[in-house]
């Protein structure tokens, strides 16, 4: 239920929750009220830094406009799904619902070619 809500959500405004992470990989418009007034580039390195690396997300403080956000929001709204685009490709490749199956398949290979190694160094030291 929660994540049908954030799915049909235009704007999600949060203050740092890990749900704004989530927000984005709906493809959804996050928008983060800094209530501790840290500088940008420090809430970034501290507070939910992954959302901002591309810009894939908004931050602004608490005496900021919501309004204007909200506005310049709606308002870039192709620039930045983009942005949030880059952002879930960056961080979690695709939305697909196959990610258990990669992840099988790259164990697997692991498991496979750590066994292939193991049997090819133990020809060669048979051969000595």
């Amino acid at each position: 239920e929660f994540y049908g809500l954030i799915a049909c959500s235009d704007v999600f405004i949060h203050f740092g929750s890990t749900a704004g992470f989530e927000a984005l990989l709906l493809d959804t418009r996050v928008i983060t009220i800094n209530l501790v007034d840290l500088k940008e580039s420090l809430f970034k390195q501290e507070n939910c830094r992954l959302m901002f690396d591309d810009d894939a997300g908004q931050v602004i403080s608490y005496h900021d406009s919501l309004k204007q956000t909200l506005e310049f929001s709606l308002q870039h709204q192709d620039e930045l799904r983009i942005k949030r685009k880059r952002f879930v490709r960056k961080y979690c490749y695709k939305g697909d619902g196959k990610a258990h199956e990669r992840a099988v398949t790259y164990i697997y290979s692991l498991l496979f070619s750590s066994q292939e190694e193991e049997e090819k160094s133990k020809r060669e030291r048979m051969k000595e």
